[in-house]
């Protein structure tokens, strides 16, 4: 939810303004593509950012005077049902690899598998 959110401040306040009882917003505890870090290192020599995490969003929502609770809890990691190929080649685009790149980015996640399960985060106030 809040990853793409461009103003979460206005987002939370507009969330706050329309609730009944209370709002209740779910996201990764980590940015949901962070897990793609090693991949972009190996054929790009890039580092991506270690930021923002839930813990930032908690953080915004909590300078507005909101009282945020949290619950972390892990949930299997799914790649929209892509398996093999599928998987490879829809990384492969994320990364803009060519296909003559392939096999270096399949040996990669040979040697560095994509996660089973990922945090998350389910906040409410």
């Amino acid at each position: 939810m809040a990853y793409n959110v461009p103003d979460l401040r206005a987002f939370a306040a507009a969330l706050t303004a329309h609730a009944r009882h209370r709002v209740v917003v779910e996201l990764t505890a980590e940015h949901p593509t962070a897990w793609t870090s090693p991949y972009w290192a190996a054929p790009h020599g890039l580092t991506q950012p270690d930021h923002p995490v839930a813990g930032d969003a908690v953080a915004v929502l909590s300078d507005l005077g909101l009282d945020v609770h949290q619950e972390r809890w892990r949930r299997r990691y799914q790649m929209i049902g892509e398996t093999g190929d599928e998987a490879l080649l829809r990384i492969a685009r994320r990364l803009c690899l060519p296909p003559d790149r392939h096999d270096e980015l399949r040996e990669a996640l040979a040697s560095t598998p994509p996660p089973a399960d990922r945090e998350v985060v389910t906040l409410w106030w």
